[in-house]
């Protein structure tokens, strides 16, 4: 009788199991089949979630496609195997993708230079195609940039007369050199350039720059302009003409990006430079109140510019002058910006090694918004 029970009670355990094992395998199948049917919507709003490295290990579509394009931090071949998916899906050339997906992705306020970088690798544009594409991605300008230079590679007679009608049609020939691959394209942008700045009648500081600028890593350019350079690099009365030479030469400009955060703060609160060297502090305003960058002269601060500081605040020109006091304590400067605007100053740094104080001087800030830069071999 014992027997019995124990064989009746493994039956029922038995039959239980095989219940539970059937019970748990038809949820995942219906899973499965859901996840197939996916509508092109959801499984865009699925990719957007996906890390990188999930993203790459799906097999390509049309969805995923536009995802890896959207990602400027994927490896460049992986977006070159996207545009190759679409053209071949929608029978288009590799250049007409790239302009496209550029159109469509640029709904989604993603920047989008990576493309452009692609984009130099096409055989051939439609000029009509591309010319409108301009219009409507010109708030890009680095892509705009290279939707020219793309231009110029694919028809270099017809993009250039074309942009020369522009408005600002030199500055744009001059700038996309450098974005033009080696080869006779660029070199005939670069005898563009080169005529442009023997021309003693250039008075545009910023096609000047632009023009000495598409010389750096242009070996065809610097040749023929070495010499030129070095004597602008010394001599130009406009320091960002002499910094543009000596970034064209080679030479190393020490670039200090630094913040303005809550609460009236910077975010770098010091940095070192060498005697002489070249300087570029790239200002942002990320703050609520209006700022600048103001080095002094070594022991200055705090007394000596609190004191100057305090006379200007009296005086009826201090907005004027951007509360900048003029006097020989202020070495550089830069002007005082609102939220979400950037400034730039240049400077070649001191020969006398030191500390040297920096701060901003919009009233009631000094105290907070400090800092050194350090002069020293």
């Amino acid at each position: 009788m014992k027997n019995s029970y124990f064989l009746l009670f493994l039956v029922i355990v038995f039959s239980g199991c095989l219940k539970t094992t059937k019970g748990s395998e038809a949820p995942r199948i219906v899973e499965q089949t859901l996840k197939s049917e996916l509508s092109p919507w959801e499984e865009d709003q699925m990719l957007t979630q996906l890390n990188t490295r999930d993203l790459l290990r799906r097999k390509m579509s049309e969805p995923l496609a536009y995802e890896l394009l959207a990602r400027p931090n994927i490896p460049q071949e992986k977006h070159r195997d996207a545009i190759n998916y679409l053209k071949d899906i929608n029978n288009a050339n590799f250049g007409d993708e790239v302009i496209n997906a550029s159109i469509l992705l640029s709904e989604r306020g993603v920047a989008l230079a990576h493309l452009g970088v692609l984009l130099m690798e096409a055989e051939e544009l439609d000029f009509d195609k591309t010319w409108d594409a301009i219009g409507k991605l010109y708030t890009d300008e680095t892509l705009t940039a290279y939707l020219f230079a793309g231009l110029l590679l694919s028809d270099y007679d017809t993009a250039k007369n074309a942009i020369e009608k522009e408005e600002d049609g030199v500055f744009i020939l001059i700038s996309s050199t450098s974005l033009v691959p080696d080869g006779e394209v660029r070199n005939k942008l670069t005898n563009y350039a080169i005529a442009i700045l023997s021309d003693a009648e250039t008075d545009d500081l910023d096609i000047l720059e632009a023009g000495i600028l598409a010389m750096k890593d242009n070996e065809y350019g610097l040749d023929i302009m070495r010499d030129s350079l070095m004597a602008t690099a010394e001599n130009h009365s406009s320091i960002n003409i002499r910094f543009a030479a000596l970034e064209a030469l080679g030479n190393e400009v020490e670039t200090i990006e630094m913040k303005a955060i809550p609460v009236m703060k910077y975010d770098v609160n010091s940095f070192s430079v060498k005697p002489g060297q070249p300087v570029r502090i790239i200002l942002k305003n990320e703050e609520s109140m209006p700022h600048n960058v103001v080095i002094i002269e070594p022991g200055s601060f705090p007394d000596k510019i609190i004191e100057e500081l305090a006379d200007l605040y009296g005086s009826a020109d201090a907005s004027g002058l951007d509360y900048i006091p003029q006097t020989d304590t202020v070495l550089f400067h830069t002007a005082m910006i609102n939220v979400d605007e950037s400034t730039e100053l240049l400077f070649f740094a001191p020969e006398d090694e030191g500390v040297y104080p920096y701060l901003c001087t919009y009233p009631g800030h000094w105290a907070t918004m400090n800092g050194i830069m350090e002069v020293k071999n």
